[in-house]
């Protein structure tokens, strides 16, 4: 089963919208611990989660049925859905979001879920005279929607902002559009309200989607907005996360926000070189080959066939 679809039965099937907060979990690497069983037609996801303190550590378990492609049940040992779990239907409190998500790539190649999407499409997003059809239209027809990444460094206090670009996925970069205001852009996002770039290109999530590469830049915007609401005292005299074009990234969410766009094509932008350059998001050290050696009581570092004393 498809990455996206695995997600839309998530969203539909869960409550709690803690999908930044999930990432977030994720990103820093605290799902200590996963493993899938299924019985029958039931796929049963166990897993350990540190907590982000690092003092606890958390039970979860999502339980899914592969043959009505919906969430069954969900259990947390931590104190968040012990005060949600029945409120709400399936509450998913950000250990179990991050559990999901961690699952993922082994949910795509379950036997469970294999070779039932195509059976699926067929019965439900290829019979237009489906009601289920009418409401959400089929994803396969829209056009995808291309966001590039432009990250600027302020060089007074080595500070991060970035800016995108935004089309369809078959236009070049060189003929891409500013995302002049965020904020407009989420609201006609969440809202399926266009946007008119240009007489070539207008946002419309009717006919357009977004890849899950994008959905997860989105949950990375959004989490930073949250925090902003929460700590307003801390960022007084500042400017906001969200600032027209911009988004300031704290310090100590560059690495995760690095991890978020690993996918998009990205840039180094001012503060950094005179022209933008393209740049990759590296999940490892640097190659950087360098040799140093002592020569008549000087240290000489040689590096890509330059060569320095001191």
């Amino acid at each position: 089963m498809r990455e996206d679809r695995l997600l839309q039965i998530f969203n539909e099937e869960t409550s709690g919208k803690n999908y930044a907060k999930g990432q977030r979990v994720l990103n820093n690497d605290l799902v200590s611990s996963l493993d899938i069983t299924s019985e029958e037609t039931l796929i049963c996801i166990n897993g350990n989660v540190i907590s982000e303190n690092l003092f606890n550590e958390y039970n979860t378990r999502i339980e899914m049925d592969s043959k009505k492609k919906s969430i069954f049940s969900t259990f947390c040992s931590c104190s968040d859905y012990e005060n949600n779990e029945f409120k709400k239907r399936n509450y998913c409190c950000k250990h179990l979001v991050a559990t999901y998500y961690k699952a993922l790539e082994k949910l795509i190649k379950h036997p469970l879920l294999i070779g039932e999407e195509e059976d699926e499409e067929q019965s439900i997003f290829k019979n237009k005279s489906n009601v289920l059809y009418m409401l959400l239209g089929d994803e396969k027809d829209k056009e995808e929607i291309k966001i590039e990444v432009y990250i600027n460094k302020n060089q007074w206090n080595d500070n991060i902002t970035t800016e995108f670009k935004i089309g369809l996925n078959s236009m070049s970069s060189s003929n891409l559009y500013i995302l002049k205001d965020i904020n407009h852009f989420l609201a006609a996002y969440y809202n399926n309200v266009p946007i008119n770039y240009s007489k070539n290109f207008t946002f419309h999530t009717k006919n357009q989607r977004l890849s899950t590469k994008d959905k997860r830049l989105i949950n990375f915007i959004e989490m930073l907005k949250e925090m902003e609401g929460k700590y307003k005292y801390s960022s007084s005299g500042r400017d906001g996360v969200v600032n027209g074009k911009y988004i300031n990234i704290p310090k100590y969410l560059v690495r995760e926000f690095c991890e978020t766009i690993r996918d998009h094509r990205a840039y180094l932008n001012e503060g950094f070189f005179y022209r933008p350059v393209e740049t990759e998001i590296l999940d490892q050290a640097p190659p950087i080959d360098f040799d140093l050696k002592v020569i008549k009581d000087n240290y000489v570092l040689k590096s890509s066939g330059e060569c320095q004393q001191f």
